[in-house]
């Protein structure tokens, strides 16, 4: 995970938007987590947002959005309820597409949920309770991991 920006960005100036994309998919799929998603689902969204983050930049690097709006702009402009832009790889089918919308879908209704909790910016913040109902985690690379309670 730690990585993604690099790999999304062919212009070395567009790595700081490729982190601060990747703080907003972190807090989401935190969000995700402390919900109880599984796995499976947790694992199809993380490939997802990662082909988004892709899509974000290269609609940036190619002139299609201005990349100085920032990244919450740029997430508004390419995703609705609808879903998100079209996948760019020529190898990508139309089942591809449905899975990468359905992601873009649900992080659509996350960042309107929090926007209506917080009106005005939205904050790249999760917030946290002291307990944690949830048993799985993200490390710093974005890998999976169980949450051992000790009591």
């Amino acid at each position: 995970m730690l990585d993604w920006p690099v790999n999304w960005a062919d212009d070395e100036s567009l790595v700081p938007l490729g982190r601060i994309l990747s703080a907003v998919f972190r807090d989401f799929m935190n969000d995700l987590i402390a919900g109880g998603a599984s796995r499976t689902t947790l694992r199809r969204h993380r490939g997802e947002l990662f082909n988004l983050g892709y899509e974000c930049l290269r609609a940036v690097s190619t002139g299609q959005l201005p990349g100085n709006d920032g990244a919450w702009s740029i997430l508004e402009s390419l995703i609705d309820d609808c879903g998100g832009p079209l996948l760019s790889s020529r190898f990508a089918s139309e089942s591809d597409q449905r899975v990468f919308d359905a992601t873009c879908r649900k992080l659509h209704k996350w960042i309107g949920s929090r926007k209506a909790l917080a009106p005005g910016p939205v904050a790249c913040q999760t917030e946290r309770g002291t307990k944690q109902d949830h048993d799985l985690s993200l490390d710093a690379d974005w890998n999976l991991t169980r949450v051992v309670s000790v009591t």
